[in-house]
């Protein structure tokens, strides 16, 4: 922005540098590196194509489809049904 002055002392560069070491330990300790064997899955929208690659992440070891959501009941049952049966 032209015509704008940084407070003296702070540039944006200086504010940058000192936030992402801050914000690094935060971000990645080191405990989750590893930490996590499972992936966990939503699925939005169970028709056809939608439950069959639901399908194919049930199948997968490692990964726990932990929600399903579709507008229609009747969908949304059945794919709550088809998760709680490979469960």
């Amino acid at each position: 922005m032209a015509g704008t002055r940084e407070p003296k002392g702070m540039t944006r560069r200086g504010f940058l540098k000192a936030a992402a070491a801050v914000a690094a330990p935060v971000v990645l300790p080191s405990t989750v590196f590893g930490a996590n064997e499972r992936v966990g899955v939503g699925l939005l929208g169970s028709g056809g194509q939608g439950t069959g690659v639901m399908r194919g992440f049930l199948g997968q070891q490692g990964v726990q489809v932990v929600a399903v959501c579709d507008v229609q009941e009747s969908r949304r049952n059945a794919a709550k049904s088809l998760v709680l049966c490979q469960s």
